[in-house]
């Protein structure tokens, strides 16, 4: 079976292989782009320059003209706009953090599916003041008011929030696409590209798949679709979804391409039985190291985990003969090691004040149980270089 990244880079070379730094090839994330340089670099027989490749996000940031915005300089940035406005009926920052995660993800919603922000809030403050009415005319609370305000200012929190990130040349994703979309439509985009290559794509946003849309309409770029006929040809099945409605549109053009693999590839599978999460990581490893023995090519191995909080069992179960290997799913800090280590600190120190204002003495008493914990973290037993010496008296100290 010839892989999908592999087929794209031999089309490429066929069709563009005198002018290949004159493309853009997107993909649905930057891995693709890694494993696709390596297909291509097997089929080229002289050095040159080579296409600009991105993901998707990259390249609706690359042609907005703006950076990126992280998620907690957005949360600062709406802070000032909610200061701005309530001004001295404004929350804590504490208060404000609980809403304000939710509201930027419902902005850049807004922005991805290209809703009219304006009717949208407007529409929401009327249905809110319907859901608050009286029949009988009695006034409304000090409560109600308030709540009435918050959702009639929904919008000056979008269009001032909006406005002011701008003003510093940086965006959230959404809003980024919405510009790029527009300036499509108003011509005042200028692409540095003679075509552009979308491939693999799968599930876009409104704005995303107009943005295509518009680019093939106007002859500047093409889609390869990575797409399977047992996912494709059955309504029943979801994973086929968004492919059966672009196959529909026709300005997508020629569906390339459309295979059968899922069907006709010879598979083996075995179910085994572990009893936990951590059994099943641990076999996992072994595995792996049972493949490598077998002399197969590992960059043609796939370990798919059910849950993301066994990277980290995963990781220290792999063999080390096995060398490089890639990790391709994101994992939050509160499962790493380092996370639980400052926990352990936060709470000695927690727990000092605690018993502080027990005893009402000067003197600060550490917990022995607190204490032990970061001794025995294996962070902090790295920097011990006599880590034998080291652990003996932390024996020592627990038996005492």
């Amino acid at each position: 079976m010839q892989p999908f990244l592999d087929k794209i880079a031999e089309e490429i070379v066929k069709k563009h292989k005198d002018n290949l730094d004159q493309l853009c090839i997107v993909f649905p994330n930057r891995r693709a782009g890694l494993f696709f340089k390596k297909y291509i670099a097997q089929k080229i027989e002289k050095p040159l320059f080579m296409s600009a490749i991105y993901s998707v996000e990259d390249f609706i940031m690359e042609l907005s003209g703006y950076q990126l915005i992280d998620p907690v300089s957005q949360l600062f940035e709406l802070y000032r706009v909610h200061l701005g406005i309530e001004e001295e009926n404004a929350q804590t920052f504490d208060e404000f953090v609980n809403w304000g995660r939710v509201l930027l993800k419902d902005f850049n919603e807004i922005d991805q599916y290209l809703v009219n922000a304006k009717q949208l809030f407007g529409y929401l403050s009327e249905a809110k003041a319907l859901s608050v009415w009286n029949l009988n005319n009695t006034p409304l609370t000090a409560f109600e008011k308030k709540y009435l305000r918050f959702y009639t200012s929904l919008g000056s929190y979008y269009d001032k929030f909006s406005a002011e990130i701008q003003k510093k040349d940086v965006a959230y994703l959404g809003l980024a696409t919405r510009k790029v979309y527009n300036d499509i439509l108003e011509a005042n985009l200028v692409l540095p590209w003679k075509r552009i290559i979308f491939a693999g794509l799968n599930a876009l946003t409104e704005a995303e798949e107009n943005i295509i849309e518009q680019l093939v309409m106007d002859d500047k770029a093409e889609i390869f679709w990575d797409a399977d006929k047992y996912y494709l040809e059955n309504s029943v099945q979801e994973a086929g979804k968004f492919l059966r409605s672009y196959r529909k549109n026709r300005h997508f053009g020629d569906f390339r391409w459309l295979e059968d693999h899922f069907k006709t590839n010879q598979k083996e599978i075995n179910i085994i039985g572990v009893s936990s999460n951590v059994g099943q990581a641990k076999f996992g490893g072994e595995l792996i190291l049972e493949i490598a023995k077998n002399n197969i090519n590992l960059e043609d191995t796939a370990l798919v985990l059910a849950e993301e909080n066994l990277l980290m069992t995963v990781l220290n179960s792999l063999p080390g003969s096995i060398g490089d290997y890639n990790v391709t799913m994101g994992l939050p800090i509160k499962y790493t090691p380092v996370y639980n280590l400052i926990t352990s600190i936060f709470v000695l120190h927690e727990n000092v004040s605690g018993f502080a204002k027990a005893e009402e003495g000067d003197q600060y008493k550490y917990y022995n149980r607190d204490v032990f914990k970061i001794l025995d973290h294996p962070y902090i037993k790295y920097v011990f270089t006599a880590y034998d010496l080291f652990e003996e008296r932390v024996r020592l100290l627990q038996s005492a």
